[in-house]
């Protein structure tokens, strides 16, 4: 137990052991793969190895803890995985059709885990960082005092997919990324991440007016989604990972061999 400030309300209250990216997405990572751990690669380390981390910390109260789950993210994982009531998922040539998707509540989810992992004093979220005057902007949309202006702060969202039919959408399912940042937009800066077989981006005053019409990109007053697949590995930050993670392992085969074991 531990008595702090909450990072959402601002009251000083027992806090939760939070986790950024929702406890049921590992969750559902392990029941795959029928293991207590997932495989974890630290490129800085040069190590591959076991890991039950689920990247949580003390951050939110019950009650901002309850109020996240209930308002944005037990929404939209059902409505990404298809299984939310009213949501239909048509899978087309060039993309995914979501319709009947409520997109001001999944742009809030997504944008609820960027601000969590901004506030997170866990290693892996040490380069999400944001202002004061960002921060104190998406708590009041995270509270339901404000709303998310599109002309600001933009999510967009992709189907993972392989091109190669090298990865199945199964593994796809399995990857986790933490957030990564990317700087080199003309304007602007972004971030992105990837679970549960989807590509997340959030767009901070990165886009032309134009661009917010782009498929995968979220409108809140719309009920259908286009979701556009992306391959997996046409992603720098995914190849150049996956690329230096197969050299790790080919280096040290070996003793490696034992991540593969249950």
């Amino acid at each position: 137990m531990k008595i702090s400030v909450c990072k959402l309300c601002d009251e000083t209250k027992e806090l939760q052991w939070s986790h950024v990216i929702g406890k049921s997405i590992f969750k559902n990572i392990l029941r795959k793969n029928g293991a207590h751990y997932s495989i974890t690669t630290s490129l800085s380390e040069k190590k591959i190895f076991r890991s039950n981390d689920q990247w949580a910390t003390y951050l939110l109260c019950k009650k901002c803890e309850e109020l996240l789950n209930a308002r944005y993210e037990n929404y939209s994982l059902w409505a990404l995985k298809n299984k939310q009531k009213g949501v239909k998922h048509q899978y087309r040539d060039n993309y995914l059709m979501i319709s009947g998707v409520n997109q001001y509540r999944l742009i809030m989810y997504i944008i609820s885990i960027f601000w969590r992992a901004t506030k997170s004093d866990h290693r892996v979220f040490k380069h999400s960082i944001t202002v004061d005057e960002i921060d104190n902007y998406l708590k009041k949309c995270i509270l339901g005092e404000s709303e998310i202006d599109s002309k600001v702060i933009s999510v967009r969202v992709s189907k993972l997919a392989c091109e190669r039919n090298y990865y199945t959408q199964d593994i796809l399912e399995n990857v986790i990324t933490n957030l990564v940042p990317r700087t080199s937009h003309e304007k602007g800066f972004s971030y992105f991440m990837i679970f549960s077989g989807y590509y997340f981006e959030i767009l901070i005053g990165c886009l032309e007016p134009h661009q917010r019409f782009d498929l995968g990109i979220l409108r809140k007053n719309k009920r259908i989604l286009k979701v556009p697949y992306v391959d997996f590995l046409s992603i720098p930050e995914v190849f150049n990972y996956w690329k230096e993670t197969k050299e790790i392992y080919e280096n040290d085969k070996e003793n490696l061999k034992y991540l593969l074991k249950h």
